[in-house]
């Protein structure tokens, strides 16, 4: 998180999920304009799959030139392995919806 501050500086939004089920802590950051880019609405998902105090990672951006993780919602909720969308563990790249994931929601329409 420190060098995503250092480079894009203060985001317009954060979102903190501690108590979220089958998912460790998470942070969404959202810029709503990001001038190296030109591009609107970029987001920043961070998340503490080690539990330590404040240690967060980034799982997946949407900023151009930024870490992108097309499988970040599997990754997020590998404590619910059942859950993952399709018949193939290893091919699926989502979860299934469920009224206590909130990320894909925060992420696409925040």
């Amino acid at each position: 998180r420190g060098y995503t501050y250092l480079k894009y500086g203060q985001p317009n939004d954060i979102i903190r999920e501690e108590t979220e089920q089958s998912a460790p802590p998470y942070e969404i950051w959202s810029y709503h304009v990001f001038p190296q880019t030109g591009q609107r609405n970029v987001h920043f998902l961070f998340y503490n799959p080690s539990l330590a105090a404040e240690d967060f990672v980034i799982l997946h951006s949407d900023a151009i030139g930024e870490y992108n993780n097309p499988n970040w919602e599997r990754d997020l909720y590998s404590d619910a392995p059942t859950q993952i969308e399709g018949d193939d563990y290893f091919g699926g790249t989502g979860v299934q919806e469920n009224t206590n994931r909130k990320a894909k929601k925060i992420l696409t329409d925040f």
